[in-house]
């Protein structure tokens, strides 16, 4: 694990009927970015495979708790199953918690599971052709008017790594067990940015229309080939997909899991989503081991040490 790039996420429960997906597209990013994963429950990845640029780390939920607090010098409140919702909280915090980890690193990334990934190096290559290096780069968007939860990149200095303490009441909010308070794409994004004393001392570049959602995928003709992400009509690329809501309904689940995700191509402007579908949020429907008959081979694909 040597790239410039490193994706963080936060991770409790088991992986998600769409992790076998995540996992292939973060594989194919393997001369681009490194990911860590921090799960507070004691995982492997599926299968018993090793990928090159994937790494999770168990870390118990108590000890991480703990941890967090101690670094952030307040009480975190992700303290039960509710607080997963809380780690979204704790996105923008990563390049302050998790600096040790990201000594090697130019940049980090905030991202989510439920998204599959394009080709992360013409993403980062995109930045020149709009006058700034990635290297330069102190946040790197999909939107032009706030950051993105799936997926945002932040330069890793100490100034960006502790921006995210000024948003207002931060103790308050980040303690609060009951309710996440969007620190990542709303205090970050949408406030602290456009602070004038913040937004003269970072350069930011937003890659417009480099991420598109799930219920978008079909009018897109959107495809996945080879670790890209492209309308197959004019091979717009794009550089994320995000499944969004849709992971909650039956017809769109059923639909995903149907592709095989050992093979290079991805036909996601077929996946068939039905509106009138009551939406399902139990832990079962969620789990990837429900449907382990759609997952039960490994392609050539995987790199096993």
């Amino acid at each position: 694990m040597n790239n410039k790039l490193c994706c963080i996420l936060v991770w409790g429960g088991k992986w998600p009927w769409f992790a076998m997906h995540f996992f292939r597209s973060c594989y194919e990013n393997r001369n681009t970015c490194d990911y860590i994963i921090y799960s507070v429950e004691e995982r492997e990845l599926p299968f018993g495979m090793k990928l090159s640029n994937v790494k999770v780390k168990y870390f118990p939920m108590g000890e991480f708790i703990d941890s967090v607090s101690e670094k952030i010098g307040f009480q975190y409140g992700g303290t039960d199953r509710a607080g997963f919702f809380k780690f979204c909280d704790l996105k923008p915090f990563y390049g302050y918690v998790f600096k040790d980890d990201l000594k090697e690193y130019s940049h980090w990334a905030m991202i989510d599971m439920d998204v599959i990934f394009g080709d992360m190096n013409s993403f980062l290559l995109k930045c020149d052709t709009l006058g700034i290096k990635f290297e330069e780069c102190d946040i790197i968007a999909t939107k032009d008017y706030k950051l993105d939860g799936c997926l945002t990149i932040l330069r890793n200095t100490e100034y960006m790594n502790k921006l995210i303490f000024l948003a207002d009441n931060v103790e308050y909010k980040m303690s609060d067990t009951t309710l996440d308070y969007g620190m990542d794409e709303i205090e970050l994004g949408e406030k602290i940015l456009f602070r004038e004393d913040v937004k003269t001392n970072i350069k930011r570049i937003n890659i417009l229309n480099s991420k598109i959602d799930s219920d978008c995928a079909s009018n897109a003709g959107l495809i996945w080939k080879n670790g890209k992400l492209l309308n197959k009509q004019n091979d717009y690329e794009y550089f994320v997909y995000h499944i969004g809501i849709y992971k909650w309904n039956p017809s769109y689940r059923n639909s995903f899991i149907s592709m095989d995700y050992n093979m290079d191509m991805w036909d996601l402007y077929k996946l068939e989503y039905h509106k009138n579908d009551i939406p399902e949020y139990n832990d079962e429907t969620r789990r990837m081991d429900t449907y382990k008959d759609k997952y039960n081979k490994i392609g050539n694909w995987v790199y096993n040490e």
